[in-house]
């Protein structure tokens, strides 16, 4: 089969450059496809990432609020007992100073 070209008939040499062309130039879309195919494939990996991102931040936010919520009420308590024991001691001076008083009277 012979194509005709602007000047004439194509050659056979022609012909199979043209042929062999093609071929390449078909590779190449079917190459592009693929990595057109591949593009979207990792887009749905990134979007899929970012999304587990966002949720770990949302749990991480969460955790680090309920640890801040424990260290306070753990200082609350520590304070508590601090003020159970120097209420402690002040009924001990109190009871001291009492029997001071009794023994002055």
């Amino acid at each position: 089969m012979y194509i005709r070209n602007n000047f004439g008939v194509m050659t056979e040499n022609q012909q199979d450059k043209f042929v062999s062309l093609e071929a390449k130039v078909r590779v190449l879309i079917e190459k592009f496809e693929a990595e057109v195919e591949k593009n979207k494939e990792l887009n749905a990996k990134i979007s899929e990432v970012e999304m587990k991102l966002h949720d770990l931040t949302v749990e991480k936010d969460k955790l680090q609020s309920e640890y801040d919520s424990l260290k306070l009420v753990k200082s609350l308590n520590l304070n508590e007992e601090q003020a159970k024991a120097e209420r402690d001691r002040l009924r001990l001076m109190v009871k001291k100073i009492d029997k001071c008083i009794s023994l002055i009277k």
